[in-house]
């Protein structure tokens, strides 16, 4: 999700990285999770959604195609306009493929945020601390990260949960052992790391005494 003032812009930014960095396709562990991906994509273009980059020829895969070309996607794809009526706006892909929204408010990006089943992992991404702070508060997901690229706000996926962690100015997914970690919504429950793994298999209890009977 990208803040409107900077949409165009940003989105140009990433399809010259994309062709900087990215020259051939990469292979599926099965057939099944590349005609996934294919069949999501054009979902969403069958109902109103822009390829702002990759093949329009991702399609063309016919079942005389060898067993190689069935499992890969041929490139990264970015899919711009997508409503909540297409497949993939609520449906995790797991292949090369990025959805731009463009949100107009802070209250409008959480709201869109938490639009999800999912709550794994969110990133916040702005030089203003004190907003970073505000949506990050907002969102529900496991970890919530902020941090800097550019000087551009940006939010991608779910939200914050009073037992996650944030990261402001840093990776979105910092593994530290020492903190809790883990998901929420469908993402998972509970958490683990330090003692908070050892809570989810223990009962709490209270013991009080009076040493003076």
């Amino acid at each position: 999700m990208i803040e409107s003032s900077i949409y165009e812009e940003f989105v140009g930014i990433v399809k010259r990285v994309l062709d900087a960095r990215f020259s051939h396709s990469y292979p599926f562990v099965l057939p099944s999770g590349a005609s996934k991906v294919r069949a999501l994509i054009q979902d969403a273009l069958d109902k109103g959604a822009s390829l702002a980059y990759g093949n329009p020829d991702f399609q063309a895969v016919k079942d005389s195609d060898s067993h190689e070309k069935k499992m890969s996607v041929p490139e990264p794809y970015v899919l711009t306009g997508v409503t909540k009526e297409m497949d993939i706006y609520d449906t995790e892909s797991f292949g090369p493929v990025v959805c731009f929204y463009k949100f107009h408010s802070e209250e409008q990006a959480v709201v869109m945020a938490n639009d999800t089943q999912y709550g794994l992992a969110a990133a916040v991404w702005t030089r203003d601390l004190a907003k970073g702070m505000r949506v990050a508060e907002g969102i529900v997901s496991g970890w919530v990260g902020s941090s800097l690229l550019c000087g551009y706000p940006l939010l991608i996926s779910s939200s914050f949960s009073p037992s996650s962690t944030v990261h402001i100015n840093g990776p979105t997914l910092f593994d530290e052992n020492t903190y809790p970690n883990g998901g929420c919504k469908n993402s998972g429950y509970g958490r683990f790391g330090a003692t908070w793994g050892l809570d989810e298999f223990v009962t709490t209890k209270t013991v009080t005494f009076n040493y003076r009977a």
